[in-house]
């Protein structure tokens, strides 16, 4: 089997596992020993995970996922004020497109705009939050988390500035108010995610569920122990090799470009205005070859890619039609995206699968 789609999920690593397992067992509130273990593996893994983090020495809430994280920064940050202002990308993921629509819905004002424009020119008095994906799910595009950042903040220094840096997170640098993350994107488990946030936004965090108050009362429930400490454990091991994915990412685009029988490809991850892309991630399209013809064309050859992200479950591109990319070829494209464990041969053997397919 060869595993090209780890931009969906990807495999947990041994000292994911090692952790998982070997885990304090106890309930982290309970007040004897058993417990006070569990919420102190449970405290160095968020000291662990902020410690990655522009949010270091501050809050670090562990949700169930990244949807749950986001869905916790929407509609805890954005405030009661249903007058108020909020800026998002459009090539958000749904974990933070859908929140955001939701409180337009509610009266909020919602700002859509493009990935390479800057969110600052769009402040106002009364923006309360903007959120900007720092790396694209399904191009690999980067946005510049660094200057957007700084310039909101100048623009409106109340306005709460969040990223979804699930395909950034250990990736590239990230500068936020509030960051929302997932395990199972960097060789952790399912089931587990966070949201850090520096003391400005932690003040500002309202909750959005109610129960037994853990987490500072603003994420309760009992926390999944052994899944925190794995994703401290895989945030500690797999830190991001530019060679490497750039590496694969060059063997593709020369085995493509070489090939007589690809010549048709067109390149959805080359940068785009000032979107420079990251190499984990490449999205190609294959004009007059649909997109999910190719990938069970694939996987009968033991070849695993995506045709987007795996939370559109086949539907269209949004992201695609965002960037500019038109119909027919957001409906051709696969999205490749690698691991740390990738393997050359790998991308070789791919380029050879891809020979014999496109029509």
């Amino acid at each position: 089997m060869i595993y090209l789609d780890n931009a969906a999920t990807t495999k947990p690593c041994a000292a994911a596992e090692a952790a998982f397992l070997s885990a304090p067992w106890g309930n982290p509130s309970s007040l004897h020993g058993v417990g006070l273990e569990a919420e102190r593996a449970v405290a160095a893994a968020a000291k662990t995970i902020t410690g990655f983090l522009p949010t270091e020495n501050s809050l670090c809430l562990f949700t169930s996922g990244a949807t749950e994280a986001g869905n916790l920064a929407i509609f805890g940050l954005a405030g009661s004020n249903s007058k108020a202002h909020i800026i998002i990308s459009t090539v958000e993921h749904p974990a933070v497109a859908a929140p955001a629509l939701e409180l337009e819905r509610r009266g909020f004002t919602l700002t859509r705009i493009n990935p390479w424009e800057n969110p600052a020119d769009f402040v106002e008095s009364n923006t309360t939050l903007v959120s900007f994906m720092s790396v694209c799910n399904e191009t690999g595009h980067v946005v510049n988390n660094a200057r957007f950042y700084s310039d909101v903040k100048r623009a409106n220094p109340r306005t709460i500035f969040h990223t979804d840096a699930v395909q950034g997170f250990l990736k590239v640098p990230l500068f936020a108010d509030a960051v929302s993350i997932s395990a199972h994107k960097i060789h952790g488990y399912k089931g587990v995610g966070a949201l850090a946030l520096n003391r400005q936004a932690a003040d500002r965090l309202k909750p959005v569920l109610f129960g037994g108050g853990q987490q500072d009362k603003l994420r309760p429930g009992t926390e999944a122990v052994g899944l925190i400490a794995a994703f401290a454990a895989a945030a500690r091991v797999n830190r991001f090799d530019l060679q490497h994915f750039s590496a694969l990412e060059s063997r593709l685009l020369a085995g493509l470009q070489l090939s007589p029988a690809l010549s048709g490809v067109v390149i959805n991850s080359l940068a785009k205005e000032n979107l420079p892309h990251l190499p984990t991630i490449v999205n190609l399209s294959f004009p007059g070859n649909k997109s999910e013809i190719l990938l069970h064309k694939l996987e009968a050859k033991g070849i695993f890619v995506s045709s987007g992200s795996a939370c559109s479950r086949g539907k269209p591109s949004a992201v695609l039609k965002a960037l500019g990319v038109p119909e027919k070829l957001a409906d051709s494209a696969i999205r490749i995206s690698f691991s740390k464990g990738s393997k050359p041969e790998e991308v070789d053997r791919l380029l050879e699968a891809l020979e014999t397919i496109i029509i």
